[in-house]
């Protein structure tokens, strides 16, 4: 059993002495800021509000366009493969006129429709000027087609 002044020397907190032989505990060391040792000085402070930012607003407005850029291939590409989709969707419907699986081919076709039309709209608002005409006259006649073929497809 340790002894009355071991027993104190191991529970006392007000020295910086270790407190056990193998030296890795100790009390923490007092900081020259003793009110909060996270709050750099002040004059870090003033030299950091002063500085001015990394990004300048040309920097940012480049960036912008090819986010913006970025989007519309994004967009354009999915409005491409969609158009595949709506078309084999209908080719389905076609092919299973007749059989147990046609409701749900043709409601497959109408959602695939619906999904490349709201495509169709999101692109058209990021588009601009002759790009949007040339977007608008290139895919028009297919919108029509995927339509007379929606139609022309009988209610289950």
């Amino acid at each position: 059993m340790p002894s009355k002044a071991n027993f104190s020397r191991l529970f006392s907190p007000a020295t910086d002495e270790p407190t056990c032989r193998c030296c890795c505990h100790t009390a923490p060391k007092k900081t020259r800021n003793a009110k909060n040792s996270l709050t750099p000085p002040r004059r870090w402070l003033e030299r950091i509000c002063r500085r001015p930012s990394l990004a300048s607003s040309e920097s940012s407005e480049s960036s912008i366009d090819e986010l913006v850029s970025e989007r519309k291939t994004s967009l354009l590409r999915d409005f491409k493969q969609l158009y595949q989709t709506v078309e084999e969707e209908l080719d389905y419907a076609t092919e299973s006129q007749g059989s147990i699986y046609y409701e749900d081919d043709l409601a497959t076709a109408k959602r695939a429709l619906g999904k490349w039309l709201d495509c169709y709209e999101e692109l058209i608002q990021t588009m601009q000027g002759p790009e949007l005409l040339s977007l608008h006259i290139e895919w028009e006649t297919s919108r029509n087609k995927l339509y007379e073929r929606l139609k022309r497809l009988p209610l289950p």
